[in-house]
């Protein structure tokens, strides 16, 4: 019901393939470079799980917006004009044609995406789309997350092992012990771009030891010619 919900205001749901590194017995070799599959009832779990974060998030967020709270809130735009229109000359090159207004539409995008479900092309415009959509970032000031269609999100559920989250636990903490106690909103903005900044960080780190171990496994394949499908 919850994701249904959030579909259908326009939230948008890439569902993209992972990947992941197998090793060799001694677990240090890699060998191949598989995609990541889950159970199909660990994968519901961790929908439902999910689902319960975003509601959390979005309700905590609301709250910080009419008690006019100090906190870190997740912030993302809508696609960007140049690499929107990338996206959009694939999909017509692989039928599948999308109308201009959909770079204003939240629910028009989350529509398309749906259609795309299980067919092969899914993937790569699912990528697209993604890359044209601007990264997601922490401010303190609020100006809605695109990418789920909110009008306020932040991060609250992950304490101990998230930043911002604990940011917001603090002030909701104060704000609940005395609610004549007010942050001042500026002094946010220097932890905002922090964390921005080693989030962003972190990602890169993780895709560089990715690309690593991608071509330690290539290494192991040359000479090979193989048919494209």
């Amino acid at each position: 019901t919850l994701r249904a919900k959030r579909q259908r205001r326009g939230s948008l749901d890439f569902d993209l393939p992972e990947g992941r590194v197998r090793f060799a017995e001694d677990n240090l070799t890699p060998i191949d470079i598989i995609q990541s599959k889950r159970d199909p009832g660990v994968k519901r779990a961790y929908a439902l799980i999910e689902d319960l974060m975003l509601l959390a998030n979005e309700i905590v967020a609301e709250i910080c917006v009419q008690e006019g709270l100090a906190a870190i809130y997740r912030v993302h735009g809508g696609p960007q004009g140049e690499a929107f229109q990338r996206f959009m000359a694939a999909a017509q090159a692989l039928g599948h044609p999308i109308d201009d207004e959909a770079i204003d539409s939240p629910r028009m995008l989350s529509d398309f995406l749906r259609t795309l479900r299980g067919k092969p092309e899914a993937r790569v415009l699912g990528m697209l789309l993604l890359r044209a959509m601007p990264q997601a970032r922490y401010s303190e000031f609020n100006t809605g997350h695109r990418g789920l269609a909110a009008t306020a999100y932040l991060h609250f559920t992950s304490p101990i092992r998230r930043y911002p989250d604990l940011l917001v636990h603090r002030e909701v903490r104060r704000w609940l012990r005395d609610p004549s106690k007010r942050t001042d909103a500026t002094g946010l903005s220097v932890a905002a771009a922090d964390c921005s900044r080693l989030e962003r960080r972190a990602v890169d780190v993780e895709r560089e030891v990715l690309d690593l171990y991608r071509c330690e496994v290539a290494r192991l394949h040359l000479g090979e010619v193989h048919l494209a499908t």
